[in-house]
């Protein structure tokens, strides 16, 4: 994408990136963990949280750039927020009163959903090699893998599929 988007000066900058997009998971989980603590009243423990991130993640990143160059940017990224920040988060939520389980139960369909279309689009990646259409291409292809597998399942959709096709109305 990057070498689509911005040509192939910049492609040294996809490296890095990967390893950003696991970031950008792990901090919208995070993000949703916070709130959960601060709806509890709890704002401050967000807040030391966050700031405690601020403090490592330029330690990390200098770490990262000069013993990995430009990925190593990316994979200290991760590191910081999967391997110190992801537990004191959870920890928090447990000290919140929330318990983790009924969340947790939410989290293997999309994780499996998000493997498979990950997989996908890995075996179609050799397939495709315009930078434009690979993006269209495995786009499309790992977007309809992951909504197969997660809709189906999903009760809401189910249920909404079910009245819109009119079964188990009750007739009044």
């Amino acid at each position: 994408m990057v070498d689509v988007v911005y040509g192939a000066v910049w492609a040294d900058a996809a490296a890095p990136l990967r390893w950003l997009l696991i970031v950008g998971g792990l901090r919208v989980l995070l993000q949703l963990a916070g709130e959960i603590i601060a709806v509890v009243d709890r704002t401050m423990v967000v807040l030391r949280l966050r700031f405690l991130w601020l403090l490592l993640l330029p330690l990390a990143l200098d770490y990262g750039a000069e013993h990995m160059g430009l990925s190593g940017v990316g994979i200290a990224h991760v590191l910081v927020a999967l391997v110190i920040m992801s537990p004191l988060f959870l920890r928090e939520v447990r000290r919140s009163g929330i318990p983790l389980k009924p969340l947790g139960g939410t989290l293997p369909r999309p994780a499996v959903a998000g493997a498979l279309a990950f997989v996908a689009m890995v075996l179609l990646s050799p397939l495709v090699e315009s930078g434009i259409m690979r993006i269209l291409v495995l786009g499309t292809v790992g977007s309809l893998v992951y909504v197969s597998a997660l809709v189906p399942a999903n009760p809401v959709v189910t249920r909404t599929w079910q009245q819109l096709r009119g079964v188990g109305e009750v007739a009044v």
